[in-house]
């Protein structure tokens, strides 16, 4: 089977049947090789295995050529490597983030939730004809009527000059974020099955949630003005883990 008839998910089923486990290796060409289709496919997808850590790359020999090896997380030193590897790449992404100096966000307002909800007129949300908000009392009157306020939420909109860069960091934030989730999903599965032990697990798991910790708290203390925008659009992304082997 080439790569062209291959979806996703069976030319990474393909490329791991391929790529031996650590400490043997291969080349990223003789992996492609073996797995046969087209080159550039193949190598995008190993290069995409490498950054959640399924894959691990070493430079090697005089000319540094690139080895790959299929990790087997199980082994301590094996997912000590992995974790460091995603944790350097959230450092990247924070160093990218650090460099838009001129700001993200742009206030974009203020969503108003009332007890009993406001009315909306037709699909139209915000501040409609008519209302008044009292904000001393925390209420709003609108057609004889009284709604609590119960929360005032601020609204960011990401500035049109720097939209591309920014989606784009965040889209590739959360791919690193994802194998972290993995990373914690893969050590729950290996102490059910007795792979590895319940200290360890729960050591793996602690390891993981301190780096996401870090990274985000350090993400928004190094973008004071644009910490509730960060904030906001990462609360609103969807994270998700996909189909990985234990």
């Amino acid at each position: 089977m080439t790569d062209e008839r291959m979806t996703e998910q069976e030319l990474e089923d393909k490329i791991l049947s391929v790529v031996p486990e650590y400490p043997l290796s291969i080349s990223k060409t003789e992996a492609w090789r073996d797995v046969g289709g087209d080159k550039k496919r193949c190598l995008d997808k190993i290069y995409e295995m490498i950054q959640t850590s399924q894959i691990i790359a070493r430079p090697a020999g005089k000319n540094r050529v690139v080895l790959i090896s299929k990790t087997d997380l199980s082994r301590r030193k094996e997912f000590e490597f992995g974790l460091k590897f995603q944790e350097n790449l959230l450092k990247e992404c924070r160093e990218g983030f650090r460099k838009l100096k001129s700001g993200m966000f742009n206030d974009a307002g203020i969503v108003v939730h009332c007890e009993p909800p406001l009315p909306m007129k037709g699909k139209k949300f915000g501040i409609q004809e008519g209302m008044r908000f009292n904000r001393k009392k925390g209420v709003v009157f609108y057609k004889g009527t009284t709604h609590k306020i119960v929360e005032e939420i601020q609204i960011w909109k990401i500035k049109p000059s720097r939209k591309r860069i920014i989606e784009h960091g965040l889209a590739v934030m959360a791919i690193y974020h994802n194998a972290l989730l993995l990373f914690i999903a893969r050590a729950n599965l290996q102490r059910s099955l007795g792979i590895i032990t319940k200290s360890e697990s729960e050591f793996r798991i602690a390891k993981c949630e301190m780096v996401i910790d870090k990274h985000f708290k350090r993400l928004l203390i190094e973008n004071p003005k644009d910490a509730d925008g960060l904030r906001q659009y990462i609360s609103w992304m969807t994270f998700e883990i996909e189909r990985f082997r234990i």
